[in-house]
């Protein structure tokens, strides 16, 4: 159970989003796990590979017919 409690704060981690107790047991419980270990690899490996890719170019007016649809939806709430 604990692995899956350091594993939900990877993502929060990688972004420097975590408070420093969080940050300490995160990296304590790293010195531990190497299935945690790994696990933060491979996520680091996938956020490198993201941030190289290039950012789509999105259609004229996505941004209004998201902003259209997502209104809609939150009407139907």
């Amino acid at each position: 159970m604990k692995c899956f409690r350091i594993r939900t704060l990877f993502s929060a981690f990688l972004d420097d989003m975590t408070d420093m107790h969080d940050t300490e047991m995160i990296k304590d419980h790293l010195k531990h796990c190497i299935c945690c270990e790994r696990e933060l690899e491979n996520l680091k490996m996938c956020q490198n590979i993201l941030e190289q890719m290039e950012e789509p170019k999105l259609p004229e007016g996505f941004a209004l017919d998201l902003h259209r649809r997502l209104m809609k939806e939150s009407c139907k709430a």
